[in-house]
């Protein structure tokens, strides 16, 4: 800011093209310190952003985890005729649901292995059977497989 000299003393008259020009440069690194963060947060929770893969896998290990603790329900009697009922309907669609207000659909997949786990077992008598659960996000067209297998005798 220049300053003139009157009677009553210095007095500002105006600022200096620099002094403007420093102070818009000084409000545009403060600004961008400021909007950068909406920036980075709008596109991770955006469709597709880290926040979804997140929840997509936060939601196929609940599925995963449901389907395990059903299969783990079945003794050993049991085993050969609900796999075989399992794999002769896979895959299957298991109860759409919906979480953070994002629908979803729940895929399951059930196959009978020899003990070697590449030779399909049709009667599902090995004791071998590859469970995959698929869950996918309706809105975003993302999806998420696990996959383990299951023995006669657990997982």
């Amino acid at each position: 800011m220049t300053m003139r000299w009157r009677k009553n003393g210095l007095t500002p008259e105006g600022f200096t093209l620099i002094e403007i020009l420093t102070a818009i440069v000084i409000a545009s690194v403060i600004g961008v310190a400021f909007v950068t963060p909406y920036f980075i947060s709008a596109r991770a929770f955006g469709p597709g952003g880290p926040a979804d893969q997140g929840q997509l896998s936060f939601m196929t290990l609940g599925q995963m985890e449901l389907f395990r603790s059903e299969l783990s329900a079945l003794s050993v009697d049991q085993w050969t005729s609900s796999i075989i009922s399992l794999a002769s309907a896979s895959p299957y669609r298991a109860p759409d649901g919906f979480a953070d207000g994002k629908p979803f659909t729940v895929l399951r997949r059930v196959a009978c292995f020899e003990s070697d786990l590449s030779t399909t077992d049709q009667s599902c008598s090995s004791g071998y059977a590859l469970v995959s659960v698929t869950v996918a996000e309706l809105r975003s067209d993302q999806s998420l497989t696990l996959s383990l297998v299951k023995t006669r005798e657990g997982l």
